[in-house]
């Protein structure tokens, strides 16, 4: 049993300092940051739900198909959602982040945002289950775009 427990410890060691997995905040480096404007503030066009600190439409991730059938759930169906987020509420851009795994393979920048308005006002989660994605061969990584029928930039 030890040995099979310093293998794993040697594995994961090995594992991180090989560069193979890991977050990056890339908030500072304009090259990561797609259609997203770091620090800036976006206004919901349409009802949200965050769920394990992702912002989710309904339907997707085990979230409920309306904010009635979420209001209305009697025998915990939708326990696991935080709340909702109702159109209008502020989302504010707070870092851009790289995640890596294997190597190269499976490179994504994420955006993360909090919540400024409503029950769940200082929130926070990512956008990713909400943005588009494009890949940049130069940087070979997808890069997370803005989806402007979700979000529109407070002005």
């Amino acid at each position: 049993m030890k040995y099979h427990s310093l293998m794993f410890l040697a594995f994961t060691v090995a594992l991180a300092l090989s560069g193979c997995a890991g977050i990056k905040d890339v908030t500072g480096d304009s090259r990561y940051h797609g259609s997203y404007d770091p620090k800036a503030t976006y206004k919901t066009k349409k009802l949200l739900f965050l769920r394990q600190e992702a912002f989710w439409n309904p339907y997707y991730g085990g979230t409920p198909p309306s904010l009635e059938a979420f209001q209305n759930d009697k025998i915990g169906t939708y326990k696991h959602v935080t709340g909702a987020i109702l159109p209008g509420t502020r989302i504010r851009i707070d870092s851009i982040q790289v995640n890596r795994f294997g190597g190269t393979v499976g490179r994504f920048t994420e955006a993360y945002g909090v919540v400024l308005d409503g029950d769940l006002a200082g929130a926070h989660g990512t956008l990713m289950t909400i943005s588009r994605n494009k890949y940049d061969e130069k940087l070979g990584v997808l890069v997370p775009l803005v989806p402007t029928d979700i979000l529109e930039i407070e002005k």
